[in-house]
């Protein structure tokens, strides 16, 4: 009979924190309709995130999307300040809703993923957010045109976050100090 209980109790407790585990990440049902890839098809400097492991080394990171006669093709670049050089991904966008796009990068799995647009001016301002495999909490990163939000729009990022119940506070700011040239595209 103790068996019993112990078992049921072991059951319960993996399913509890596996269930758990499972809805650590959840992405936010985005009020932003209407994404079109091709106006979107710049370069992105990062310039706010939640922290996290992935990018815990990043600074000077940016994303250049281009438009290729297959569709868009996605360059990512980030200085790993504990290897001091550059790392680089380079990708396609593979599906894209309303909303969303997804980013498929061969060969590497972390970074291939859908993220959530929550706003974008397709100018001046990004604001994305996702989860990654590795980690068990939501992403969210913004980015601007340059290596700095303008307080325009800086002011129409915060209010964005406001509606997602996130804070401003939250984020930390991406290094652009010092930034070393990165590679050219080959």
């Amino acid at each position: 009979m103790r068996w019993n209980v112990l078992l049921v109790a072991v059951c319960f407790l993996a399913n509890f924190l596996l269930a758990t585990k499972a809805q650590k990440c959840v992405v936010p049902e985005s009020q932003f309709q209407g994404f079109d890839i091709t106006q979107y098809a710049r370069k992105w400097f990062e310039v706010k995130r939640i922290p996290n492991e992935a990018e815990k080394y990043f600074k000077c990171e940016f994303d250049e999307y281009s438009k290729t006669p297959q569709g868009v093709k996605v360059v990512g670049r980030a200085y790993n300040t504990s290897t001091n050089s550059y790392e680089t991904l380079e990708g396609v966008i593979a599906a894209t809703t309303t909303n969303t796009f997804t980013i498929k990068n061969p060969g590497e799995g972390i970074w291939s993923n859908t993220y959530t647009v929550l706003g974008t001016d397709y100018a001046t301002y990004s604001v994305v957010t996702g989860c990654l495999d590795t980690i068990d909490k939501l992403l969210v990163w913004i980015a601007a045109d340059g290596p700095e939000l303008s307080p325009a729009a800086e002011q129409t990022v915060k209010k964005i976050l406001e509606i997602y119940n996130l804070d401003w506070s939250d984020f930390e700011s991406v290094s652009w100090t010092n930034c070393p040239e990165p590679p050219s595209n080959k």
